[in-house]
């Protein structure tokens, strides 16, 4: 996963519940 292309929220969102992480809600993350 890439994780800085957005709009693919729900695909990040997915990988990171997969990893036990909090997900991304409407606020952009800079990482």
């Amino acid at each position: 996963y890439i994780m800085f292309s957005y709009p693919n929220l729900d695909s990040v969102n997915d990988y990171l519940t997969s990893l036990g992480l909090p997900s991304f809600d409407e606020k952009p993350v800079v990482l």
